[in-house]
């Protein structure tokens, strides 16, 4: 049985950018470094291997998240079944919620649960995958996520294309009055994959029924800066930002940064989020304890005052720390 939930109202209040949060990390990365083959499904693990992913939890709590995500990113019927698993949805997403729900409760203070929400389709599915498709194959997802009433909020994040994020906020608000944070992953010419701008996504997402909208993955901290200044200055909600420290480069079994990532948090404008990352051997908790240690006034010269923003970073590919905050105060620091 999993323990209550922070609650919708609380929850969204959280997420308001009224205090500062710290996510967890890359729930894929702390897999294959622990011994996870690249070309297996990774949502699977929540139930041939629940011990580890409920390890990772405990190792991000332990690190001072506030929010961790269930390992469910990718975990609908059209990826599942490249594995073998098509009939697995419910199963797997349940398991991964309550694994998450679970650690939460251990760590004795009020942390919230994010059902974490990737694409129904790669880029090459597609072409050959229509929208009712694409949106049948996230409304079954979501239902399991949020089936036990363990989830605090749901995080759709790496969307490339525009109109399937659109496609996934309308059914996630269909079937759920859960937060909803909608993320969509920019190119290094600070477009998406569907060739909208920064400005184009802060305007279409302004007007659906989302807490918060951001950005993550594909690119670093210094290159996703100018993105997050272009979806603050657009944005009528909340801005959160999860850049990769520098690109993914394959190292025998694993992905590591290839380290172009800066090192200090002054390189990057990123108020309160260390980089420290720069090297390989950093691990995603580690640099989740340095930002939660280091957090401290916020540098916002890029910002209106009373704007909520919300930051992250992310550590290793798909690892993240993130931070929401009002920098309506540190203007003048």
């Amino acid at each position: 049985m999993s323990g209550p939930t922070v609650g919708r109202g609380t929850a969204a209040q959280l997420l308001s950018g009224q205090r500062v949060l710290v996510c967890d990390g890359a729930m894929g990365t702390m897999l294959h470094a622990a011994g996870a083959a690249l070309d297996r499904s990774l949502p699977e693990l929540n139930l041939s291997d629940p011990g580890l992913v409920a390890t990772i939890h405990d190792s991000y709590l332990s690190a001072g998240a506030d929010i961790i995500q269930a390992n469910t990113f990718g975990a609908n019927g059209l990826w599942l079944a490249d594995h073998g698993f098509p009939d697995k949805v419910a199963e797997i997403n349940r398991a991964g919620v309550r694994l998450a729900r679970a650690a939460a409760d251990r760590s004795g203070r009020q942390v919230l649960v994010a059902g974490s929400v990737s694409p129904a389709v790669t880029a090459l599915q597609r072409r050959r995958v229509g929208a009712d498709e694409r949106m049948e194959v996230i409304r079954e997802q979501i239902l399991a996520l949020v089936a036990d009433g363990a989830a605090d909020l749901l995080i759709l994040e790496t969307f490339g294309y525009l109109d399937e994020l659109v496609e996934a906020i309308s059914v996630a608000a269909s079937v759920t009055d859960l937060p909803l944070i909608a993320q969509a992953t920019f190119a290094d010419d600070a477009h998406t994959l569907g060739g909208e701008t920064p400005r184009e996504v802060a305007t279409v997402l302004s007007g659906l029924p989302v807490t918060m909208i951001g950005t993550n993955c594909t690119i670093g901290p210094q290159r996703m800066l100018t993105v997050a200044e272009d979806l603050v200055r657009y944005s009528a909600r909340p801005v959160s930002a999860q850049p990769n420290a520098g690109q993914p480069r394959r190292t025998g079994p694993r992905f590591v940064p290839d380290g172009t990532a800066p090192a200090e948090p002054a390189d990057t404008g990123f108020p309160g989020c260390p980089v420290g990352a720069g090297a390989p051997s950093d691990s995603s908790t580690d640099s989740l304890s340095a930002t939660r240690w280091r957090q401290g006034p916020a540098r916002s010269r890029f910002l209106k005052k009373n704007e909520h923003v919300h930051f992250a970073l992310r550590n290793a590919p798909s690892a993240s720390t993130t931070a929401s905050l009002d920098v309506s105060s540190a203007l003048n620091t």
